[in-house]
């Protein structure tokens, strides 16, 4: 009879972590001061301890996020196009980056110039499906219009 480990640490610290960041996201907007963690029951930005940032940071995840690219039009509306991307993998969000940046371009290629103010991106550590009208409150609070892109050159 093959005896199994009754306490596994890596799993007990998964355990911690999923239970710690239910509620818990990771954002970023191009200008800001590095990413920011966002509580999604008044998705405002919320106070990161120690703990919280290692266990986003540290372990690995699979992530939900959600890219946009942010515009103004010229009757003066906010608005923004976005695609969600769910990771199959556990990665590290550092990782992250490596991922999307590619989407994340192809997103802003096909956006109009003359309104473009800004990237931005949310990203859960876990599964999550984001209704555009959460993120783009959670965006904006992060500032998403709040810091304009430099002037693009004409063509």
């Amino acid at each position: 009879m093959k005896r199994t480990k009754k306490y596994n640490p890596l799993k007990q610290l998964d355990l911690v972590a999923k239970q710690a960041l239910k509620n818990a996201a990771v954002g970023y907007v191009t200008g800001s001061e590095g990413c920011k963690l966002i509580d999604l029951r008044n998705k405002q930005v919320s106070y990161a301890s120690h703990t919280t940032v290692k266990l986003i940071s540290t372990l690995r995840h699979k992530w939900s996020v959600f890219i946009a690219v942010f515009g103004i039009d010229s009757t003066g509306q906010k608005y923004m196009k976005s695609e969600e991307i769910i990771v199959n993998r556990h990665v590290l969000q550092s990782e992250l980056s490596d991922i999307l940046n590619e989407k994340h371009l192809a997103l802003g290629k096909n956006f109009n110039k003359k309104h473009l103010i800004n990237y931005g991106w949310i990203g859960t550590p876990f599964v999550k499906e984001w209704r555009e009208s959460e993120a783009f409150d959670v965006l904006t609070n992060l500032g998403a219009f709040e810091y304009r892109l430099e002037e693009q050159e004409d063509e």
